[in-house]
Parts: C-alpha cells; sequence; structure tokens
C-alpha cells in the first residue's frame, strides 16, 4: 500500500509508482494478521529435543557456512540459534559466537550439546526479537556478523531487521522462506483443499532493506528435505500440524474435509523405505516410510553490508 499519494504524467499518462514508497513493513504485519499461528516459546521447547543436531552439518548449514565465507577474527551473533546448529561448527572454525533463542527449551538443549563437544566460545542468551538487546551486551556496533537462520518469524519486520543492523559492525545474513517451509507446505494443504497464501518472506526484508538504502546480495538454497516416518499414523500426525496452524482461517467443515483429504493423499504418497534404520543427514535413524518424493525447500540467503 502506497505511503504517499505521489502520481507523474509522462506522456500524458498518470503513473503512481508504488515500489519505492509502499510500506513493505505494514503489509508485512498485515499478512502476519491471516497466515498461522504465532509461534510460542512452549511449542519450541517441546520440539528442542528432536530437533536440529549441532554436531552434524547438514547440506543446508554447510552451503550457509560458505556463502557467508567469514574472517577468521569475525565475532557472530546466531539470533534464533535452535539447538546451535550454525553456532557449533562456527565456534569450531574458531569464531566467537553468542547463540540466543526466545525458546528457554532450545537454549537448554543447546548449552548441553555445546558442552559435549567442549564448544567454550560460544555464549548463550534466552533473548527475543523484541527484547532490549543492549541490556544482554548487545548494543550498537557490538559484534561482526549477525546471522538469523531461518528465524526471522516476527510480527514486526523491519524493527527486527534494524536490529541486526544497528549490532553489526560489518554486515548481517538471514535466511527466509520462499514460499515453502518444513512446517509449511501448500503442495500438500492444497492436496487438502486448503489454498494458503503463504507469500515470500524475503521479498518484504529485500524490500524493506532497499528502501532503505541498503545493497542486499540475494541467493538461493535448496534444501531436500527427506521425511520419513514409522507408520502412517505418525505421517499423519507430523503433517496434520500444517492444518492445524491455519484451522482459524476455516470453517470447521472446511477442517475436518482437510483431515480425511490428508489420510487419502498419504495411502497415496507413503512408500517402503529402502534405507530404514539408516540416518538421516541430521543424524537421526531413517522410519520404514517415506513419502515418494522427497520435498525440496528453498531458502532465500540475504546478505547486506552496514
Amino acid at each position: 500500500m502506497p505511503t504517499n499519494n505521489t502520481r507523474y504524467t509522462v506522456s500524458g499518462k498518470e503513473h503512481a509508482p508504488v515500489l519505492g514508497v509502499s510500506d513493505w513493513n505494514e503489509e508485512w504485519k498485515q499478512l502476519q494478521d491471516i497466515r498461522r499461528k504465532s509461534d510460542r516459546s512452549e511449542y519450541w521447547n517441546k520440539r528442542a529435543k528432536d530437533f536440529d543436531r549441532p554436531d552434524t552439518v547438514s547440506p543446508y548449514v554447510q552451503a550457509l557456512i560458505e556463502r557467508a565465507a567469514l574472517e577468521p577474527s569475525d565475532t557472530v551473533l546466531d539470533m534464533g540459534c535452535g539447538t546451535g546448529s550454525v553456532a557449533l561448527p562456527l565456534a569450531r572454525a574458531g569464531h566467537q559466537v553468542i547463540a540466543a533463542d526466545f525458546s528457554d527449551g532450545m537454549i537448554e538443549e543447546a548449552q548441553r550439546r555445546f558442552e559435549a563437544a567442549g564448544a567454550s566460545s560460544i555464549e548463550t542468551h534466552i533473548m527475543a526479537w523484541e527484547d532490549d538487546w543492549e541490556s544482554f551486551g548487545l548494543g550498537e556496533n557490538s559484534i561482526d556478523v549477525v546471522i538469523a537462520s531461518r528465524s526471522l518469524a516476527v510480527y514486526d519486520l523491519a524493527a527486527a531487521l534494524d536490529k541486526m543492523t544497528s549490532t553489526a559492525r560489518k554486515r548481517c545474513i538471514a535466511t527466509m522462506s520462499c514460499g515453502q517451509s518444513p512446517r509449511m507446505d501448500s503442495r500438500i494443504l492444497a492436496a487438502c483443499g486448503l489454498e494458503r497464501q503463504h507469500g515470500r518472506d524475503y521479498q518484504y526484508a529485500w524490500n524493506i532493506l532497499t528502501n532503505k538504502g541498503y545493497h542486499v546480495d540475494c541467493s538461493f538454497i535448496y534444501s531436500t528435505r527427506k521425511d520419513t516416518f514409522e507408520s502412517a499414523e505418525a505421517a499423519y500426525d507430523d503433517f496434520k500440524r500444517m492444518i492445524d496452524d491455519v484451522d482459524h482461517l476455516y470453517p470447521a467443515s472446511k477442517i475436518e474435509q482437510a483431515y480425511t483429504l490428508l489420510q487419502q493423499w498419504l495411502e497415496k504418497e507413503l512408500v517402503d523405505n529402502e534405507e530404514a534404520g539408516h540416518m538421516d543427514e541430521k543424524g537421526y535413524p531413517q522410519g520404514a516410510l517415506r513419502l515418494r518424493e522427497a520435498r525440496v525447500i528453498p531458502w532465500a540467503y540475504l546478505e547486506w553490508q552496514v
């Protein structure tokens, strides 16, 4: 939505450009109001034990670190660190890392794993995007590089980007959704009869930063996700969460129909997993069943100098 009524007349035609004058953050907030339910720390606390294993570097994390190409002396804030899948390999590479997350369960699990790995160069904080970062010692220009790996699920995106930018001495890095994510797959929802407007999150961040005068580099990381399950019931429970996250947007009858369609879709898409028992990329044993085709999750990699 334009923030002013600037119009131009060229060759007798009236133009009203909106790209440079739109309030992208306000549109982002409106999108959050109609999307899936807001993240709560309790949700992530429950997932902490079975979340990413930082002792196993996934192809996604490897790609992120390679693109970041940090200088050996760079200090790093890993904001929204989860269980430390990015923080730990950075610490092993010799960086001083501050790992922060709003979920105390994630931080507790991360600390346990850091200690087991002997990673003494990682400092942890239970800290949210909305908190006063200065109270944690993270004031203006206090750290070389700020990384937000798949963690910018915030209501006020502009404020979060401003915090990243003001805290960093050198540059900021963020990876964001391109319309698909492990938690919310519009293709699966469509199979369940639910049309879902996810948006491409990175476009909002890119527009907000660009309109502030930053030159934002953008590339893409494609993460192949092989979902495996011990049973059809386990697969249903896992994907059912996608429907539960949007049940506030539809009448109850539509949601009940979606549950039925999900079961029918899984009956067609689940096949025997020929690698059952083998370790997956996160270091967990694979289940007896898998989806016929692995899901491919694209992530936008954004980087800007400060």
